[in-house]
């Protein structure tokens, strides 16, 4: 017969209340719960948590970050840049359409006079 071993951690629930001098550590997605620890031993767990994935997935680099900062910008030049250019086409269209119409009002009165 094999032992159960025992372990301080316990998945809650969500909705469930968390057992006394318990401690929420992290969610768990697999089983949608909560992992608790001891208080106390939870802020460990969780610092250890956080340091592996802060060295599993690292933050991006400075580069990285100037680089996207850059890309952004650029898009955003490029937005700019195209909005003002349908702007004067559209100004200008619009301009020229209303010259036109005013042309053609004024040859009608002409006309009926």
């Amino acid at each position: 017969m094999q032992k159960k071993t025992k372990s301080l951690k316990k998945f809650v629930p969500r909705g469930c209340e968390v057992p006394k001098w318990y401690g929420l550590c992290y969610e768990s997605i697999e089983t949608n719960s909560f992992v608790c620890y001891p208080i106390g031993l939870n802020n460990l767990m969780r610092l250890f948590r956080f340091i592996h994935f802060a060295l599993a997935y690292p933050f991006p680099n400075l580069r990285d970050r100037f680089e996207s900062s850059a890309f952004f910008k650029g898009y955003l030049k490029g937005k700019e840049d195209t909005e003002r250019s349908y702007k004067e086409m559209f100004e200008t269209e619009v301009s020229k359409r209303l010259k036109e119409s005013r042309e053609k009002e004024s040859r009608a009165r002409g006309k009926g006079l």
